[in-house]
């Protein structure tokens, strides 16, 4: 069956639809030189609705085929020209295979000045931007994202929340969030993920793409959806570069730069980008924990001030290069390395009612190092303009070294030292992964379109951690923090995905995927913990209908997934304090999810109303050992999860000088956390509001105010108070390749904290997290655009996409 599927898809990848047109054209300049990329649209005469669009060849030709019987008239524009409309075209009936209708006089574009001016003016992307599936963070469009990084913009992003103590990420009100750079997915734990959104700075992205629904091409991987990182990668033929320099002042001085460049000659292009950051950044926190035993309460409060010094290096280079007109071939290199040396100081009271007060003065040093290689190459071949094959093979290398030295003074309330520990933990994990990826998309038609593909990962890792006392000199290992885990885990995917446009206001689109998942995971010391081995069917449906010009709705299903996280499956741990701990937990299973979604758009409104269902969701909770006076803060599986949403986006221009974007959402949840064997009904509701105010100022500068606000929400099964946050920027341009940015992010440090409280007496749990990240930070930064940046656009088929570049909107 398999097969005649295969051979039905070939036979209609080659199908030529009779009793249509093809439309050819020349367009030049003044002095008759071709004019390449040069936008074609087609519209109808009777009512003017757009037919289709594609753009000019290196020789100034271009060419829209399967053109129906008609008339027609053609516009004809480019950024900086003046724009040309077409007498009618008739198109007779009768055509058929092979026909086309050859216009003899060249379109002739001349210059505008004027029109290039205003057209820059208008091409001004907004910080946020809703599209129909996705919400489109334009990074380069907003002033205080100057000198900041891709963690810092995703916190002010609408719908996003990040919980650094418990590294965690969720996208409306949900976790389980796979983030993808530049269309790759970041396959690493969320820890060494944090850190790699840390390293990125905020020059050398051009935006971030927020998927809520995606389509069955994606990996079914993460319930939550996807967050999509877009790199700069310039099109200019010749040598471009960026430069940005920064420095910064929280409560601890920052300073950086990056740099990225691109060379681009007829068939060559080369690119690459590096940027390296040192900051010293300050954290502290506070912990009042308390537990009945023997009917005794036992109280612990822990104050940790946590300063740290953070190295964080980023790099890739790449290449593309035409074997031939419709064949690219690319490779690309990248890289990162992040330390991160802290030596915090912590205060931890033990009052016993029974055993008297104790004093814990612990000491940590701790460093941590994350490196990750990765190396890609692909193979682009168009058949024709209607059908292109791609295959990718990427190979990925993670390296985490951990080690934590422990020294703790125990003294009475008066001083009297009780006595003296030392102890230390030690991580080292390092991660292999193996991808390879098949796809073929082809244009049926005008208004069908197919595509089908495969995946096969492998991954393998070992993580090993470990906890040993300080005795006379030796190491007791405490056999409750000490294994060596292996895992493998090997995922094979197939999907089939169909867009269809019909009626002219209808579109839908479809998709099925399988996924196969086979992984192991065995310690040293358990052998075989966990073996999981299944497929599953993941489908995908999306529906649209243009209710008129500028009214539109939408309807979204689909399926997914989210599997543990390599830090829960093979565990971490850290010590906040005495006997209080934060692990992961192997015996997690996966999360499935279904997912509803409709919406409406008016131009720059656009409310939409999405409904999620889990099963077994994972979240972080505490569990309690009395008699130890122990706290261990781990992955569990909850028996249930329910998330619905109501999100308004709008935009207003108040002025010529006032614009506003304002992102408002209202959550309801109902989880059921399963503690100490008891279901615990929650119930949740939260509204977060995002509000971003630019002003375009005399001399060249440019304002932006951003307000994010989040209201008090249950957290699990804990409670976590609101949260609001303010960022102000000021930019000025100091030339045409010039800009000077100052930003104040977090002003008077109002949403930089973390803050949880458990309050649940009939399972004998009681704490208060308090963890206070740094804010209120002033960034100073200066970018230089560099090389010749009025040279000529370069072939575009090189990066792959000419099929989709070509779809003029």
């Amino acid at each position: 069956m398999k097969t005649n599927l295969l051979l039905l898809l070939f036979l209609l990848a080659f199908f030529e639809v009779k009793g249509q047109t093809d439309i050819l054209g020349r367009i030049e300049d003044k002095q008759s030189q071709p004019m390449a990329y040069v936008n074609v649209l087609l519209f109808s005469e009777a009512d003017s609705s757009f037919i289709k669009g594609v753009v000019s060849q290196e020789d100034g030709i271009f060419s829209l085929t399967q053109v129906p019987q008609g008339i027609y008239y053609l516009e004809i524009s480019m950024v900086g020209y003046q724009t040309v409309r077409s007498g009618g075209i008739l198109l007779q009936e009768g055509g058929g295979e092979g026909q086309a209708y050859q216009i003899s006089e060249s379109f002739v574009l001349a210059e505008d000045a004027e029109l290039l001016e205003e057209i820059v003016i208008q091409a001004k992307k907004p910080f946020l931007e809703q599209q129909i599936d996705r919400t489109v963070v334009n990074v380069q469009s907003s002033i205080t994202s100057a000198g900041s990084n891709a963690l810092e913009i995703l916190e002010r992003s609408p719908g996003i929340e990040i919980d650094r103590v418990n590294n965690q990420i969720s996208m409306q009100g949900k976790s389980g969030v796979m983030v993808m750079l530049n269309g790759k997915l970041m396959r690493m734990e969320m820890a060494g993920l944090i850190q790699l959104l840390q390293s990125l700075p905020s020059d050398n992205l051009e935006k971030i793409e927020l998927i809520t629904t995606p389509p069955a091409s994606f990996d079914a991987q993460g319930d939550a959806g996807i967050i999509n990182i877009v790199t700069i990668k310039r099109e200019d033929e010749g040598t471009n570069a960026n430069l940005s320099l920064q420095v910064g002042y929280g409560a601890r001085p920052k300073t950086g730069g990056s740099l990225n460049w691109n060379y681009r000659k007829k068939k060559l292009n080369l690119y690459g980008d590096f940027s390296g950051n040192y900051d010293l950044v300050q954290q502290d926190f506070t912990i009042d924990r308390r537990i009945i035993f023997n009917e005794n309460l036992i109280r612990t409060t822990i104050h940790s001030d946590r300063p740290a010094s953070i190295q964080l290096y980023n790099g890739r280079i790449g290449l593309d290069y035409a074997l031939s007109p419709r064949t690219d071939l690319g490779v690309l290199v990248s890289g990162y390395l992040r330390d991160w040396d802290l030596d915090a100081q912590t205060l931890t009271t033990v009052a016993d009612a029974a055993q008297g007060t104790e004093l814990s003065y612990l000491r940590a040093q701790e460093i941590n190092t994350w490196s990750h290689l990765l190396s890609n190459i692909s193979l682009t071949h168009r058949f024709g303009e209607k059908s292109r094959f791609t295959f990718n093979y990427d190979y990925l290398l993670y390296w985490d070294d951990n080690p934590t030295q422990y020294d703790e003074d125990v003294r009475s309330p008066d001083g009297l030292l009780l006595r003296e520990n030392q102890f230390e933990s030690t991580k080292r994990t390092p991660i292999d992964i193996h991808v390879t990826k098949l796809d073929w998309a082809h244009d049926l038609t005008d208004k069908f379109n197919v595509a089908w593909g495969l995946k096969g990962t492998y991954s393998q890792f070992e993580n090993d951690v470990a906890l040993a006392n300080l005795e006379d000199g030796e190491k007791v290992f405490d056999p409750r923090f000490t294994d060596d885990y292996e895992m493998e885990e090997y995922i094979g995917a197939a999907y089939l995905s169909a867009r269809y446009t019909f009626h002219k206001k209808w579109n839908a689109q479809a998709g099925l995927r399988y996924e196969y998942y086979d992984s192991h995971l065995k310690s040293e010391m358990l052998e075989t913990i966990l073996v999981q081995e299944f497929g599953r069917w993941f489908p995908s449906v999306f529906l649209s209908y243009q209710i008129k010009e500028n009214h539109q709705l939408q309807w979204a299903y689909s399926e997914r997934i989210t599997r543990p996280a390599f830090t829960i499956l093979a565990p971490a741990f850290f010590f906040w304090g005495v006997n209080t701990v934060l692990a992961g937990n192997p015996t997690v299973v996966p999360t499935t999810s279904r997912n509803f979604k409709s919406s409406y758009q008016h131009k720059d409104l656009v409310i939409s109303l999405e409904y999620t269902d889990y099963e077994n969701p994972i979240s972080y909770q505490p569990v309690v050992v009395p008699e130890e006076n122990l706290n261990i803060s781990r992955a569990e599986n909850m028996a249930n999860l329910e998330v619905a949403s109501f999100n308004v986006s709008y935009s207003q221009e108040w002025t010529k000088w006032w614009e506003s974007r304002w992102n408002v959402s209202a959550y309801w949840q109902k989880s059921q956390p399963i503690v100490e064997n008891q279901i615990l009904n929650q119930t949740n509701r939260y509204v977060t509001l995002n509000a971003v105010q630019n002003f375009t100022l005399p001399k060249d500068f440019g304002l932006e105010f951003t307000t994010n606000y989040r209201s008090a929400q249950v957290f699990g099964f804990g409670r976590r108070p609101g949260v609001v946050s303010m960022n102000l920027g000021l930019q000025k341009k100091l030339g045409e390749n010039t800009k000077l940015s100052l930003s104040w992010n977090d002003m008077f440090n109002l949403g930089s904290f973390f803050n949880i409280i458990y309050d649940e007496p009939q399972v004998n749990i009681y704490n208060d997290w308090n963890y206070n990240l740094e804010g209120n930070i002033f960034r100073l930064s200066v970018s230089w655009n560099l090389g010749n940046t009025q040279l000529k656009k370069a072939s575009r088929r090189q990066t792959g996409s000419v099929d989709e570049r070509n779809r003029v909107n």
